[in-house]
């Protein structure tokens, strides 16, 4: 359902996601909802990263890796690379660390994102982010 809703996400279809993720819904879909929620609506945004914010400064669940992941992206959107990379700093995942490659090879330190892409490579060498 995650990788679903993402799908959705990446093609701008923003009222599926919003339309099918209740606030009932898991913390991780929650995530999503709310990346989909600071797409949708420009008028919102300040209002939804302050509430990020919040939840970034409590304690955060560092194995939702959607979670983390959502949040950095919405750190990404908002040209804020620092906060996005210390929010995927917290998780272990292959995903998290792949973004972190991306926000690095962004910023032009080539040299940190091949040594992050070698700790993927020893966690897992033979998944598909880090062939």
């Amino acid at each position: 359902n995650i990788f679903l809703f993402r799908a959705y996400i990446a093609q701008r279809k923003y009222g599926v996601v919003l339309d099918d993720i209740k606030p009932s819904s898991t913390e991780e879909l929650q995530a999503v909802r709310m990346f989909a929620e600071y797409l949708s609506s420009e008028g919102k945004r300040d209002a939804i990263v302050a509430d990020l914010d919040k939840k970034i400064s409590k304690s955060v669940d560092v194995s939702n890796t959607t979670f983390l992941l959502m949040a950095a992206s919405i750190y990404l959107h908002e040209m804020n690379t620092d906060a996005a990379l210390r929010t995927l700093h917290q998780g272990e995942s292959l995903e998290c660390m792949a973004m972190t490659v991306q926000i690095l090879l962004k910023l032009d330190r080539v040299d940190m994102a091949r040594k992050e892409l070698k700790k993927m490579q020893d966690q897992d060498e033979d998944a598909t982010l880090t062939q």
